[in-house]
């Protein structure tokens, strides 16, 4: 089955929601920023209690929205896939936005007819459909692809630095909302410096971005490289600061005509900017994947590189 997400997620305009964004890097957070716009542009009721607190909450009347990225992939011992276990038996339904998804078998034979798994690349659409056969599988393109970019760059911070960490206290003492990491929080207090150290690349309308984790290739890194995805890491957990990076993110990316990179959501944010993208592998068949889904046809702007 194929569909638009935000057409998908139209049905669950009167129920409850809880949403529970995939952690990770700046790519993570701009997946997390458009999921938060669909949410408010249909007006979805959603909360996103800690994931501690999940155990404890009764969710049979209770939509469970797990947040799109490439999580789902190896070791059940994931974030991910210890949301899943926790919550796909005792919620109404549970719902895993656009992801890439491998060698999860037996989480994937243990879901029932109240899953919705959404692929965004159809090898992950061949294994899931072949493995999950009472869930329901969906193919849509990465959620991230739906970003206002518009909206985005021409927001604020919600947040101050200092008010971002008093509400990180408050809500760690007195509440049960999601809360980002403390480092991520303190991280915000040096931004201005973070972007001062990068300066000097702004004299090249060139950008490489390849990724320094442990989906790096072999692939020769430039010195002025810039892996934008741990550079603006701040967090998915709250709103204020998934715009914060994916605001960043768009703003550095601006300043450039062309970028180099391995980064799936580099790449996808660079198309919405209108750049030449030079789109490589990463250390599986994730960024090709969605490369050949949605970006071939649709992004003149974005080149393959073998």
């Amino acid at each position: 089955m194929s569909s638009s997400i935000e057409q998908y997620l139209q049905q669950f305009q009167k129920e409850k929601i809880i949403y529970i964004p995939d952690p990770g890097n700046a790519g993570d957070s701009v997946m997390a920023a458009a999921t938060y716009q669909i949410f408010d542009r249909l007006g979805l009721n959603y909360s996103m209690p800690r994931f501690q607190k999940l155990a404890a909450c009764n969710l049979e009347n209770y939509i469970v929205i797990y947040g799109g990225g490439g999580n789902l992939t190896g070791s059940l011992e994931r974030f991910s896939s210890r949301v899943a276990y926790l919550v796909h038996r005792r919620a109404k339904r549970f719902v895993i936005l656009p992801h890439t998804i491998k060698s999860v078998t037996p989480l994937l034979e243990a879901f029932g007819t109240n899953v919705d798994i959404i692929c965004r690349e159809s090898v992950s659409y061949e294994y899931v459909s072949s493995t999950a056969p009472k869930a329901n599988v969906y193919l849509m393109d990465d959620i991230a692809f739906s970003l206002d970019v518009g909206d985005v760059l021409a927001g604020k911070p919600i947040l101050s630095p200092f008010n971002r960490l008093a509400s990180f206290a408050v809500s760690k003492i007195f509440l049960n909302t999601n809360i980002p990491v403390l480092e991520h929080v303190l991280r915000t207090f040096r931004l201005k410096k973070t972007k001062a150290s990068f300066n000097d690349r702004l004299a090249s309308d060139e950008l490489y971005c390849f990724r320094t984790d442990g989906e790096k290739t072999d692939i020769a890194i430039p010195a002025s490289n810039v892996d934008l995805s741990e550079v603006f890491e701040f967090g998915v957990e709250t709103k204020d600061v998934a715009y914060l990076s994916t605001r960043e993110v768009f703003s550095f990316l601006s300043n450039f005509k062309v970028i180099h990179t391995n980064r799936l959501h580099m790449a996808i944010s660079g198309a919405l900017l209108g750049l030449d993208v030079r789109f490589y592998a990463n250390n599986y068949y994730k960024c090709r994947a969605v490369y050949e889904q949605t970006m071939k046809d649709k992004f003149k702007n974005v080149r393959w590189m073998e």
